[in-house]
C-alpha cells in the first residue's frame, strides 16, 4: 500500500526538445523588438544587442552554455549584460534563467524567451519557484504572496484550481502539453502554487524542507514523546523516504500543531503548510493505490468473464473480431478510459505471460482460439486434411499414371519438392494449420496445457508422447506434413495404379515403368517414414480419440497405438481408397468410416486403339 517518495534533488528532464509557442517578436524587425524593449523599461546599448542576438539564435530553450559562448563571440563585453538583461526581462513577464538545483544552490541551464505575460512565462516563473526551495529549502513555498513580492503574481486567466487527487497525478504524469499555473488549496494553509509542467519538484522539495525544519533535536524528542517512541526512531523515519515513515512525522505535527506552537521551540515559517502537503500527498496516493487495486481486481475478473465467453463459443473458432466485441460488449463507452479500458483487456487476452508462448487467446490472422481448444482444433483440421489432400493427390497420380507427363507432377519424384508441395495445399486450404504450425512453441504450450487440464495428465512421459504426435523426438521441430497427414507415397501410387483398366495397367507393367515408379515412390517414402517416426495418422486419431474421451490413455495401449499404421499407409489395415468424414474444428465427434465404393472405368474405343498403339511401341523397344 505504501511507496517510496520522490527524494531526487534534481527534475526528471526529458529528452524531448519541448514544444514552447514562438514569440511574435522573434521574426519581428529589429525596430519591433526595441519598441517591445522600450515598453518594458530601460534597457542599455548592450542589452539590446544581446536581446537582438538572442532572438536570432531563437529556440524553445536556448541552452545557457551556448548563449554565453555566441555573446562572446560577439563582443566580450556582451555576456556581462546577460544577467542585468534576464532580470529586467523577468520584471516584464517576458523572459526567464531556466535553472537545475545541484548541491544546494542552483546553476543555470537555459534561458527562455517568451510572448510578454504568457502562460508559458508564468507557469516557468512558479517552476523555477520549486527549485529554489528544492536548492535552499529556508525559501518559503511558492504562494501568491511571495509572487507578489517579485511583482510577478499570476493572474487569474492562467490559474486553475486542483484537488489533493489531480496534483497527486501530477506528480506522477506531469502535464506536458498545456502551460498552466495549478493552485491548490489545502486547510490551514496559503494557496500553493504549482506549475503544470513542474509537479515533480514539489514532493522532493516539500521532504527537503520538512528535514531542513527537523534539524532540530528539541523539536524531534517532542515528535518522539507524541509517538511515544524513542529520538532514533523519529530519526530515522526523518532520514527515510519511504511514506509510511513520514506519515507518523506528519501526522504527529499537525496533529499537536497548538501544542508546538505554544512551546519554546522556535518553528519555520511554513513547517506546518509543508506538513499538511506532505500528509495530503501520502493519505491521496495511499487512497490511489486503493481504488487501483480495486479496479485491478475489477479488471482482472473482467478479463476472465470475456475469456469464459470466448472459451464456450461455438465452433471453438472465433475470428479476431468477434473476439474484440466481446470486449465490446463488456466494456462500452467512447470515452478515452474505455477505449484505455479495451485495450488493456485485449493485451491480458492475447499476449502470453513473461517467458511463456501461450496467452489466454491465440490471435492468428483471421481466427482466435481460446487456448484449452488449440491442440483439438489443430488435430481435427489435420484428420480433414489428410482425407482431403489424399485424395488429391490419388487423382493426380492415376492422372500421371495415364498421361506418362512428368513434368506436370514432378513434386511426386523428390521428398522436398513432395513436401513443398503438400505445404501449399495445406495453406491454401486451412490457412489456420499453417499459422500454428510456425509457432512451435506455442503449439507444445498448448499441447502441454491440455493434458494437464483436460486429460489430468502428470506424468511427463505421457506428456511427452503427446507432443511427439506433432514434433519430432526430443524437441518442438513439428514433424513433415507427410508424417502428420499420412500421406503415404507408395499407398498413394498403389491406390492410383489399381483404379486403373487392366489394359493400362498390363502397358505400365510391360513397358517398366510401373517397377521404376514403384521404386522410386518407395524412396521418396521411406525418407518421411525414416526410424523414429511412427505412423502419424493413427496416432492423430487415437489422439483425437483420447481427447473425446477426456481420459488420458495407459502407456501399453499407446504404445499399441502408435504401432498402428494410418488409412493409405503402405500395409495399413484399410483398404487404399477408405475415406473417412472429417471432424472439423467445433462439428463434434466424427461419424464411423464409410466403406470404400468400387470404381468401374470404361474406355471408350479410341481410348482403347491409342492403349494398343503404345503397347505395340514399348515392345518395339523391348525387341
Amino acid at each position: 500500500m505504501y511507496y517510496t517518495l520522490q527524494g531526487t534533488t534534481t527534475m526528471r528532464t526529458s529528452s524531448r526538445r519541448p514544444d514552447y509557442p514562438t514569440p511574435a517578436y522573434i521574426s519581428g524587425t529589429t525596430k519591433d523588438r526595441d519598441q517591445i524593449l522600450s515598453q518594458i523599461g530601460g534597457f542599455s546599448h548592450d542589452e539590446r544587442r544581446l536581446f537582438h542576438l538572442l532572438c536570432a539564435m531563437w529556440e524553445p530553450e536556448i541552452p545557457y552554455a551556448k548563449a554565453l559562448a555566441r555573446a562572446e563571440r560577439e563582443d566580450p563585453r556582451l555576456p556581462l549584460a546577460l544577467s542585468s538583461l534576464m532580470y529586467k526581462l523577468q520584471h516584464g513577464h517576458t523572459g526567464l534563467v531556466l535553472t537545475t538545483a545541484q548541491g544546494g544552490t542552483t546553476q543555470p541551464r537555459a534561458l527562455l524567451l517568451t510572448a510578454e505575460g504568457s502562460a508559458l512565462f508564468y507557469t516557468k516563473l512558479v517552476e523555477e519557484q520549486w527549485q529554489q526551495v528544492l536548492a535552499e529549502p529556508s525559501r518559503q513555498l511558492p504562494n501568491r504572496r511571495v509572487l507578489a513580492e517579485y511583482q510577478s503574481e499570476p493572474p487569474q486567466t492562467v490559474c486553475r484550481p486542483v484537488s489533493i487527487d489531480a496534483f497527486s497525478s501530477l506528480t506522477v504524469e506531469p502535464d506536458s502539453t498545456e502551460y498552466y499555473v495549478a493552485v491548490l488549496e489545502l486547510p490551514h494553509t496559503d494557496e500553493l502554487l504549482i506549475a503544470s509542467t513542474g509537479a515533480a519538484l514539489v514532493i522532493p522539495a516539500v521532504l527537503r524542507k520538512l528535514r531542513s525544519c527537523l534539524d532540530n533535536t528539541n523539536l524531534v524528542s517532542l515528535i518522539a514523546r507524541f509517538n511515544k517512541t524513542n529520538l532514533n526512531d523519529v530519526k530515522r523515519r526523518i532520514d527515510s523516504s519511504d511514506a509510511s515513515a513520514w506519515r507518523a512525522v506528519v501526522d504527529a505535527l499537525l496533529e499537536h500543531r497548538t501544542e508546538l506552537e505554544q512551546s519554546s521551540i522556535t518553528l519555520a515559517e511554513d513547517l506546518f503548510d509543508a506538513a499538511t502537503v506532505m500528509q495530503s500527498y501520502i493519505r491521496a496516493r495511499i487512497e490511489q493505490k486503493r481504488r487501483q487495486q480495486l479496479s485491478d481486481q475489477q479488471k482482472a475478473e473482467l478479463t476472465g468473464e470475456i475469456e469464459a465467453l470466448a472459451q464456450k463459443v461455438d465452433g471453438r473458432v472465433l475470428t479476431p473480431q468477434d473476439l474484440k466485441a466481446l470486449i465490446q460488449q463488456r466494456a462500452q463507452g467512447a470515452d478515452a478510459e474505455t477505449r484505455q479500458l479495451r485495450q488493456l483487456l485485449w493485451k491480458r487476452l492475447t499476449e502470453p505471460p513473461a517467458g511463456r508462448h501461450l496467452p489466454r487467446v491465440v490471435t492468428l490472422t483471421e481466427t482466435a482460439l481460446h487456448r484449452d481448444h488449440v491442440y483439438l482444433v489443430l488435430l481435427q483440421r489435420l484428420s480433414h486434411l489428410a482425407d482431403l489432400i489424399r485424395k488429391e493427390y490419388v487423382r493426380e497420380m492415376q492422372l500421371l499414371l495415364q498421361s506418362s507427363d512428368r513434368d506436370h507432377y514432378i513434386f511426386f519424384y523428390s521428398f522436398d519438392n513432395w513436401e513443398a508441395d503438400i505445404a501449399q495445399r495445406v495453406a491454401a486450404r486451412d490457412p489456420l494449420v499453417t499459422e500454428l504450425l510456425q509457432q512451435p512453441e506455442l503449439v507444445a504450450e498448448a499441447v502441454v496445457h491440455t493434458c494437464r487440464t483436460r486429460l489430468h495428465i502428470t506424468d511427463p512421459r505421457e506428456i511427452k508422447r503427446s507432443l511427439e504426435v506433432l514434433f519430432e523426438h526430443g524437441g518442438v521441430t513439428p514433424r513433415p506434413y507427410s508424417h502428420l497427414l499420412a500421406l503415404d507415397l507408395t499407398a498413394i501410387f498403389e491406390v492410383a495404379y489399381a483404379r486403373l483398366g487392366v489394359l493400362r495397367q498390363f502397358i505400365l507393367r510391360l513397358s517398366g515403368r510401373l517397377d521404376l515408379m514403384r521404386q522410386r515412390f518407395s524412396e521418396v517414402s521411406a525418407q518421411a517414414n525414416r526410424p523414429g517416426r511412427g505412423g502419424g495418422r493413427s496416432r492423430i486419431e487415437d489422439a483425437l480419440d483420447q481427447l473425446e474421451r477426456g481420459v488420458s490413455e495407459p502407456a501399453d495401449q499407446a504404445s499399441a497405438s502408435a504401432a498402428r499404421l494410418s488409412v493409405g499407409s503402405s500395409g495399413g489395415s484399410r483398404k487404399p481408397g477408405d475415406s473417412s468424414d472429417p471432424r472439423w474444428g467445433g462439428i463434434g465427434p466424427r461419424d464411423r468410416k464409410k466403406q470404400p465404393e468400387t470404381v468401374n472405368r470404361r474406355y471408350s474405343k479410341k481410348q482403347q486403339e491409342s492403349a494398343w498403339q503404345e503397347f505395340e511401341r514399348n515392345v518395339r523397344k523391348q525387341r
